[in-house]
C-alpha cells in the first residue's frame, strides 16, 4: 500500500505477512523544509497494470513508481499534466486510463500512456471540481462538482458517455537492418508495429526519404496496411525513415520513426593508376573505397612474390588513408608494384595492381614556369615592426602575399635549370614593404631572384631604404641581400623544382642597404 500525506514525505509499504517495507521516494525528508517541490503535497497513489503505482502531486505531476533494489522507487520521466491543483485523482484499470481533477481550472486530464486528453465543466456554469470523476458502468465517466460561489449543498452530477478510445501503440517498430555481401545488390527487412483502440484501429505504413525531416515527407506505402510489412533495402536506402500511422474514428498517432540500416561490403570507386615519374619526383598512387562501414585502406607492395603491408614507419612512403605517396623516388624502385586492401565487417577486396615505373632525369635545360619563394626576411624585423617600439606597419604588393606564418610569398616571373652544371637561376615579382617610427624607418625590398650554382648562391633584389638617422629614400638596384646554403636542399624532377630550407646569412653587398636587418631561411619550388 501507499501513504501519502500533504507536506510529507509519500511512504511506500510492501507488507508480506507480518514484516513491511517501507521506502519513501528520493529526497531529503529528514527536514520537513527541505521538502521537493515536485513531491510537495502528494495527492493520490493507486496500483496500476503490471504492477508498481502511479503517484501524483498537487501540481499535476504524474511519477510512476516501481521497486527498486528491493523497495519502491520512482521509475521512469515525470509527466507533467499542465494542471495546478489537483486534489484527486483515480485510475481506470479496464482502459489504463488515469484521470486528475483539477480543483481551480474547470477541468478533468484523462491519460492514457503518454497521451491527454481534457474535459472542462466550465461552460456548463460549475467552474470548480470537488469530487473524483470515477470510470465505470459501461464506458461512463462521472463527476461531481460545487458551482462557483455556491454554498456546499450546491454540486452539481454530470456523466460522459464514452464514444470511443484513441489508439495507442502496443508494440512500437523496431530498427529494419541488412547487411549487403560482394553481390548483393538488396535483403529484405520485416517491419512490425501494434495498436489498441475503440474502435479497432487501421494502420497504414509510411516511408520518408533520406535525410528529410518535414511531416509532409511521409508517403504511404501502398498496399501496406496490416501489422507487418516487408521492405526491401539497398545500399541507397541506407538512412530511410519508416512508421506506421494508425487511426480509428477517435483519433490518430504515429508509431515511432526508425532508420534503416544498410550495411555494404567494399567497393572500388576510382581504381589506382600505375605511375611512371623521373628520379627524384614522387609518385603518388590514389584509390577511393566506399561502403558501410567506411573500410580501412591498408596499401600493400608485392615483395619476393608476397604482398607486404606498407607502413608510414617507412621513410619511403607517405599514407594518407586511400593515398600512397612514394617520396623522391629513385630508379632502383622502378618496377615496384602495389596494390589496396579495403577492409571492413562485411567483405575484404583489393585494388588492381599498379606499377612504379622510375626514369633518370634528362640532362636537357628547363625552363622555370611556375611557383613561389617563401623568404620571412628576419623573424625578429617583421616582430619588431609590429610591436610597441616602431608602431610600424608591413605591406606587400605586385603579386607578394603574407602566408600564415608570417613569412612572404613571391611568384615566379621566369627561369631556368641546367642540370649538367646544376645551375639555378629563377626571378620573382611581388615587393614587401616595411614602415615604422611614423615613416622614419622604411624598407622596400621587390622583385627577388635566386642564384645558385651546385651547393652555394645568392639571393639578389632591388631596394628602396631609409635608416633611422637618414630622411631620404636611397634607391639599390640587384643587392646582393643574403648568401645562400644550398646543400642537399635543391630536388630536380621530371617537371617540378624544390629548393627547401636553404640557409640564407647576410651578404656583405648589402650592407649598405639593409643595416642591420639581416635574411633569414628561404624555400623556393
Amino acid at each position: 500500500m501507499v501513504v501519502a500525506e500533504a507536506g510529507r514525505a509519500p511512504k511506500l509499504i510492501k507488507v508480506t505477512g507480518n514484516s513491511a517495507v517501507v521506502s519513501e521516494l528520493p529526497g531529503d525528508y529528514t527536514n520537513p523544509k527541505a521538502q521537493q517541490e515536485a513531491f510537495q503535497y502528494p495527492t493520490e497513489a493507486l496500483a496500476v497494470n503490471g504492477g508498481g503505482f502511479r503517484l501524483t502531486n498537487y501540481q499535476g505531476r504524474i511519477y510512476d513508481v516501481a521497486v527498486s533494489g528491493g523497495a519502491y522507487d520512482r521509475v521512469g520521466p515525470i509527466q507533467d499534466t499542465g494542471l495546478s491543483q489537483v486534489l484527486r485523482s483515480s485510475y481506470d484499470i479496464s482502459t489504463d486510463t488515469w484521470y486528475l481533477s483539477d480543483w481551480g481550472a474547470f477541468r478533468i486530464a484523462a491519460v492514457r500512456g503518454t497521451h491527454q486528453g481534457d474535459l472542462t465543466v466550465k461552460a456548463l456554469g460549475y467552474s470548480v471540481l470537488e469530487a473524483l470523476p470515477v470510470a465505470g458502468d459501461g464506458g461512463k465517466l462521472y463527476a461531481v462538482a460545487q458551482r462557483m460561489g455556491a454554498d456546499e449543498a450546491d454540486f452539481g452530477f454530470f456523466s460522459w458517455d464514452q464514444t470511443g478510445i484513441s489508439p495507442t501503440i502496443t508494440t512500437q517498430p523496431t530498427t529494419p537492418k541488412v547487411s549487403l555481401g560482394l553481390g548483393d545488390v538488396s535483403k529484405t527487412a520485416v517491419l512490425t508495429a501494434a495498436a489498441t483502440g475503440d474502435p479497432s484501429p487501421t494502420l497504414q505504413w509510411q516511408t520518408r526519404p533520406v535525410g528529410s525531416t518535414s511531416p509532409k515527407a511521409w508517403t504511404a506505402i501502398a498496399g501496406e496496411t496490416s501489422t507487418s510489412t516487408t521492405v526491401s533495402l539497398t545500399e541507397a536506402d541506407h538512412g530511410r525513415q519508416y512508421r506506421a500511422l494508425v487511426s480509428n474514428a477517435a483519433g490518430q498517432i504515429a508509431t515511432e520513426a526508425v532508420v534503416a540500416e544498410v550495411q555494404t561490403a567494399p567497393a572500388i570507386v576510382f581504381q589506382p593508376e600505375s605511375a611512371d615519374v623521373t628520379e627524384g619526383d614522387d609518385a603518388q598512387f590514389l584509390v577511393m573505397p566506399k561502403g558501410n562501414p567506411y573500410p580501412t585502406i591498408t596499401w600493400q607492395r608485392r615483395v619476393g612474390g608476397y604482398w607486404q603491408d606498407l607502413s608510414d614507419d617507412d621513410d619511403n612512403f607517405v599514407i594518407n588513408g586511400g593515398t600512397l605517396t612514394v617520396k623522391d623516388s629513385n630508379a632502383d624502385q622502378s618496377g615496384s608494384v602495389f596494390r589496396a586492401r579495403l577492409r571492413n565487417d562485411i567483405a575484404t577486396v583489393y585494388s588492381r595492381t599498379v606499377t612504379l615505373s622510375v626514369a633518370e632525369p634528362s640532362d636537357a635545360k628547363r625552363d622555370v614556369a611556375s611557383g613561389d619563394l617563401a623568404w620571412g626576411v628576419k623573424e625578429s624585423f617583421r616582430k619588431y615592426i609590429g610591436g610597441p617600439i616602431a608602431h610600424g606597419t608591413t605591406t606587400v604588393a605586385g603579386g607578394a602575399s603574407i602566408a600564415d606564418d608570417g613569412t612572404f610569398r613571391f611568384p615566379v616571373d621566369s627561369g631556368s635549370y641546367d642540370p649538367k652544371t646544376k645551375t639555378l637561376e629563377v626571378e620573382y615579382d611581388g615587393s614587401v614593404h616595411f614602415t615604422g617610427h611614423a615613416g622614419a624607418l622604411d624598407l622596400k625590398i621587390s622583385d627577388p631572384r635566386v642564384e645558385i650554382t651546385g651547393d652555394k648562391g645568392v639571393l639578389v633584389a632591388d631596394v628602396v631604404s631609409k635608416s633611422l638617422d637618414s630622411t631620404e629614400l636611397t634607391t639599390y638596384d640587384d643587392v646582393e641581400l643574403a648568401a645562400l646554403d644550398a646543400k642537399d636542399a635543391l630536388t630536380a624532377g621530371a617537371d617540378a623544382l624544390r629548393l627547401v630550407g636553404v640557409g640564407a646569412a647576410a651578404h656583405r653587398g648589402g650592407s649598405a642597404c639593409l643595416r642591420r636587418f639581416l635574411p633569414g631561411r628561404l624555400r623556393a619550388r
